[in-house]
Formats: structure tokens, sequence, C-alpha cells
């Protein structure tokens, strides 16, 4: 995923968060609001409870390979997607699944 399409200032990610318009599943948060440039932007939070560094960082790899496909489906918000613990115990492809679902499924897009 370009940089282009993250959302790396910890003031955007509390101005999305404190929004409160969520949708949730067993192993993501997704929190969203409608988007500020004509592209949509992701950002991806981990808690140190998932791990030490590297586990949370091979996370955040996983999921910005997910999050391609987000970018492409033209979705009209920018979204901030936090990881819950559910998420170590599935696999990359269950995972991925969820997370695509979630979003196309309450947000549209063209897939």
């Amino acid at each position: 995923m370009k940089a282009l399409y993250r959302i790396k200032d910890t003031k955007e990610f509390k101005q999305i968060v404190s929004k409160r318009n969520k949708v949730s599943s067993s192993s993501f948060i997704v929190y969203y609001q409608n988007k500020e440039k004509d592209f949509t932007r992701i950002g991806i939070a981990t808690s140190k409870k998932l791990g030490k560094a590297h586990v949370r960082n091979h996370i955040r790899r996983q999921v910005r390979v997910m999050a391609k496909a987000l970018i492409e489906a033209k979705i009209n918000y920018d979204l901030v997607i936090v990881i819950k613990a559910n998420y170590l115990t599935n696999d990359y492809h269950t995972n991925e699944q969820e997370l695509l679902n979630l979003v196309l499924n309450s947000f549209g897009g063209k897939q």
C-alpha cells in the first residue's frame, strides 16, 4: 500500500475514532468517516496486547496487503482498522475474508 493511502498522523487517527462511527467483527473494528481527499485512506492500529513489536509489525504488514483490495474498491470513507486479539487465532485467509466482508458489506464499494 502506497504511503499516499495511509493515515499516519495521530491527530487524524483520534479525529476518526472520536466520531465513533464503527463496524466490528470478531477480529477487527473499523472506524470510518467521510473521506477528506479524492481517494480512500487507511490507518492500522495494533495493541500491545497482541504481542511484541515484531508480531505487531507482522500483523500490520498482513493487514496492509489486505487493505489494497479496499483501496481498489473505491469506498467513500477514510478508515482506521483496529486489530483485535482474535486475529491471532485465525489464519491469514480467514482474516482477509473477514475484513473484506466486513468493509465491503458495510460500505458497498465496487469489487
